[in-house]
């Protein structure tokens, strides 16, 4: 969220999803990767019941018209949150044929800072597949969508390119949180986090404040 950009943490979200693979050399997207990636992340504008706005990421998945982004984007983190006055998505933010829907909220869960939206309208852009992160490695280069401070900065979408530097485990080998070397920021949240083939590794979660030491939730 937008709402105060000098905590100690910048949540983010927890979710995740693939796209075939198609990618060039040299750690770039191919184009048509590229532009179905950008065109399944959505801003997210939120009015909260004490008035506020907040401001996120988020992306289609799982099936037609279901997007996902965190729960504290809709300002409801907290067990005893109140549900958003208004919550609304917009596709393909800032070109030509962007266009904003409103969004029905379906549920939250506040463990994993996940929230579930759905929208109807006419061709939508297809939803992401689930991915995962066993194949992962330190130094790895990732992708951050989303939209970074909200619109302060432009209604475009922007596409960070960084670097996986450290797969945080559990004792088992689980990994619990895959830390990049930055690239993400207030109003990231909900945005996917790809590898350079497109698939949806996980989704920024948080980031410590003046540093590059960030965390996406893994996507399996």
């Amino acid at each position: 969220m937008l709402s105060s950009l000098n905590r100690v943490l910048f949540f983010f979200l927890a979710a995740s999803a693939f796209l075939p693979a198609n990618a060039r050399a040299g750690g770039k997207l191919d184009d048509a990767t590229l532009r179905s990636l950008k065109d399944a992340t959505v801003y997210i504008n939120v009015q909260l019941p004490n008035g506020r706005v907040a401001q996120g990421s988020g992306f289609f998945a799982l099936e037609p018209g279901l997007i996902f982004t965190n729960a504290h984007v809709v300002g409801m983190l907290e067990p005893d949150s109140r549900r958003p006055k208004k919550v609304e998505v917009t596709i393909r933010s800032g070109e030509a044929n962007s266009r904003t829907l409103s969004a029905e909220l379906l549920g939250v869960d506040g463990d994993t800072d996940l929230a579930v939206l759905r929208v109807v309208g006419k061709d939508l852009p297809p939803p992401l597949k689930l991915g995962s992160t066993k194949s992962l490695l330190e130094t790895q280069e990732v992708f951050i969508f989303g939209f970074p401070f909200g619109k302060q900065i432009g209604k475009n979408i922007t596409v960070s390119k960084t670097s996986i530097s450290s797969l945080r485990k559990q004792k088992d080998g689980t990994v619990t949180k895959v830390q990049t070397n930055g690239g993400m920021h207030p109003g990231n949240s909900g945005g996917p986090v790809t590898d350079t083939e497109g698939k949806l590794i996980g989704v920024a979660v948080s980031a410590l404040v003046n540093t590059q030491i960030h965390f996406a939730i893994p996507a399996d």
